[in-house]
């Protein structure tokens, strides 16, 4: 296996762009610039005795231009498992549990074709398996000191390294070394989706039953680490298809949050509304602003919807739950609307989770229409303004969730306000994502009146 790293694009490369989609090409094939690393094993070396010991390996990492190698280095005893650049680095990891970090020119970059060892090598311990690097400018210093004085600096490196045995690590690239800023591991995701996978009736047997396996992992352009997880069809049950689970890790509880399955809300009325492009969203016109189409939650919804083939496998499986209720058309279609009001429900908690106030208020408005469909669900309706108004209190005022009274109420106020989260004000939300669906129903009109008098009070 060759494994390669685009130079040319390195320095303009970012997590939104490389995140859903392949990497494009330079197709300026003189200038571009790549880095390979191959795998062979070298003749033996001669022992004291005379005699030929046995072959060792090597890993070669060589860096062409236009095609025409200019430089090379050869990594003795070690075998290549992953390879990854950014603008200024090539990192190659080993199965032997080490990272090799290479550095270029800092004016011509890997323009100059040539590259030398930056750092010595830094001991993992376990085979590394995957390598994701980004890139982001330095903030200019706006206290008083010398505003140009960071201009020139290089451009702080968050890179996401992960071992065999399963944990990652997310260094934070300085001059003099790494600095760990969190570790963790994908074990539990991959868990979690095997034994999802593993629980379907009749489950197939242990021993043709295939583990998750990891198809992207990367820090986002919203500062999060993010997990694709792919699991194949079994030979016994292949109609199936693959499973993709997408996974966002918190911090500050040191887990994993599913952020998007492709198994899940196929029976929703707005699963078929799920960003296939980059516009999308209710009623989106043309030219229209926002970016609710290019958020990482539409990213992933994209990503994963685009690369499951479980359609049919999914919706036999909720229609089959739709028919354990009554079986009768009545309940196969309440529990459609179960269904369709879950997924809009699960899609605004994953927007306020990844703080995406644009997809939180695109998936607001599938909330509102849901609820207004068919004869309006009016009591589901006051309990959403509700909670959106906090029991009549505006939401400009500081709320306290650890405080005594609507816990759960003052607990989605202080996210919405909170400008390091949404920084959305209740009103405005109600205006604009609510009552315009309200008002689509005629059943619906005397609520909608007596919401919009509510909010001229307040």
């Amino acid at each position: 296996k060759i494994f390669s790293a685009n130079l040319t694009e390195s320095a303009s490369t970012s997590p939104s762009t490389t995140m859903m989609s392949s990497p494009t090409m330079d197709n300026d094939n003189g200038n571009k610039v790549v880095a390979d690393c191959t795998n062979s094993i070298g003749g033996g070396a001669p022992s004291s005795a005379g005699n030929t010991s046995s072959a060792w390996p090597c890993a070669t990492i060589t860096i062409s231009c236009g095609g025409v190698r200019r430089w090379k280095d050869i990594i003795v005893n070690a075998k290549c498992t992953a390879l990854a650049a950014n603008d200024r680095l090539l990192v190659v990891g080993t199965a032997d549990g080490c990272l090799y970090l290479y550095g270029t020119s800092p004016t011509l970059g890997w323009t100059s074709g040539k590259a030398f060892r930056a750092h010595p090598p830094f001991v993992l311990g376990s085979p590394v398996a995957e390598i994701s690097m980004t890139s982001r400018p330095l903030m200019k210093q706006t206290d008083g000191g010398d505003n140009n004085s960071s201009e020139n600096l290089p451009s702080p490196c968050e890179m996401v390294v992960v071992t065999s045995d399963g944990n990652f690590y997310v260094y934070l690239l300085l001059p003099f070394g790494l600095k760990l800023k969190f570790k963790g591991s994908i074990v539990p995701a991959m868990q979690h989706m095997y034994l999802s996978s593993s629980s379907v009736v009749p489950p197939p047997p242990p021993n043709r039953r295939r583990q998750p396996k990891m198809a992207r992992i990367q820090i986002t352009e919203s500062k999060q680490l993010m997990l694709i997880l792919v699991s194949p069809p079994t030979k016994s049950s292949s109609s199936t298809g693959r499973l993709l689970q997408g996974f966002i890790y918190s911090r500050d509880m040191e887990l994993w949050m599913r952020i998007s399955d492709s198994n899940n809300f196929l029976l929703s009325d707005f699963y078929s509304s799920l960003p296939s492009g980059h516009n999308s969203g209710p009623q989106r016109k043309e030219g229209q602003g926002g970016d609710d189409g290019d958020g990482i939650l539409a990213q992933m919804d994209r990503f994963i919807k685009s690369g499951a083939s479980t359609m049919a496998s999914a919706r036999q499986m909720y229609q089959k739950v739709a028919e354990n209720n009554h079986d009768n058309e009545t309940a196969t279609s309440s529990s459609q609307k179960i269904v369709t009001r879950s997924h809009c429900e699960d899609r605004l908690a994953c927007a306020i989770a990844l703080g995406s106030a644009s997809e939180f208020q695109t998936w607001l408005k599938y909330y509102a229409r849901c609820l207004a469909s068919g004869a309006g669900d009016q009591d589901a309706l006051r309990f959403l303004v509700d909670i959106l108004l906090g029991g009549g209190q505006s939401l400009s005022g500081n709320h306290d969730p650890a405080s005594g009274g609507g816990g759960a109420i003052q607990s989605i106020l202080s996210v919405l306000t909170n400008e390091q989260c949404l920084g959305l004000e209740g009103k405005d939300v109600i205006r604009k994502a609510i009552l315009p669906e309200m008002s689509k129903n005629r059943s619906l009109q005397r609520l909608t009146n007596e919401i919009s008098m509510e909010l001229e009070c307040l």
